[in-house]
């Protein structure tokens, strides 16, 4: 019994150590209470990493796909991030699904991008939940569905993801996956142009022209051609 205790004890004591060095390449990436060294963030990043810390896998992934205090490594990223998804970290678990998405780090695979993003976005991940929208209404990686894209661009527009704002009102402009809804699809147009998505806001500044699912109003329309 005392051989358990001891082992549980040094493993807390290992943990506490990772999220201190962690804390430190947080300070140090962030400036709070020191310099900012994006070199010594990676420094901390690394030594908490080593010990598996999620966060700090996270962390380092990010310094190396951006080249920040690191050389700039596709591949090393990849690798952290993967550490990190695999621990359940939801930012990594998006980011990997990226690079599996675009090729960077990894070779490109849809499937592989679908799993990571799914994986993410159940926990919440708004970018991952967008990301996944788009695998399913183009049907990479995953079978076309636009039913299914449709919730999870709602899920994502519902935390103020801008550009799932934006797919979401087109699926209510086309009636893909959703009921045709000109009025919907509005809300949700003007929802992303309202945060400065320029996509949404020149086909708001369209439809305004041409009095597509609007009343005609050239006003409105410069308005929203002007961003």
């Amino acid at each position: 019994m005392k051989g358990i205790v001891a082992g549980w004890q040094r493993r807390r004591a290992r943990q506490r150590a990772a999220v201190v060095k962690f804390n430190l390449g947080v300070a140090h990436a962030h400036g709070e209470g020191v310099p900012q060294n994006y070199a010594e963030a990676a420094h901390w990043f690394r030594k908490a990493a080593e010990q598996d810390e999620p966060a700090s896998q996270f962390n380092l992934g990010l310094l190396c796909e951006e080249g920040r205090g690191v050389p700039q490594n596709y591949v090393e990223a990849a690798s952290w991030y993967y550490k990190a998804a695999k621990q359940g970290n939801a930012g990594a678990q998006h980011n990997l699904g990226l690079m599996y998405e675009e090729g960077r780090g990894v070779p490109q695979n849809y499937v592989e991008a679908a799993s990571w993003y799914h994986k993410a976005a159940k926990q919440g991940n708004a970018g991952a939940q967008h990301n996944l929208g788009l695998m399913y209404e183009e049907g990479k990686g995953v079978l076309r569905d636009y039913l299914a894209a449709a919730r999870w661009y709602r899920k994502a527009a519902e935390q103020n993801e801008a550009a799932a704002q934006f797919n979401f009102g087109l699926l209510y402009k086309q009636g893909n996956g959703v009921r045709q809804d000109d009025r919907e699809a509005l809300k949700w147009l003007r929802r992303a142009a309202e945060q400065g998505f320029s996509r949404s806001q020149i086909l708001l500044g369209f439809m305004y022209s041409h009095g597509e699912g609007v009343p005609q109003d050239k006003t409105e329309a410069l308005k929203w051609y002007a961003g």
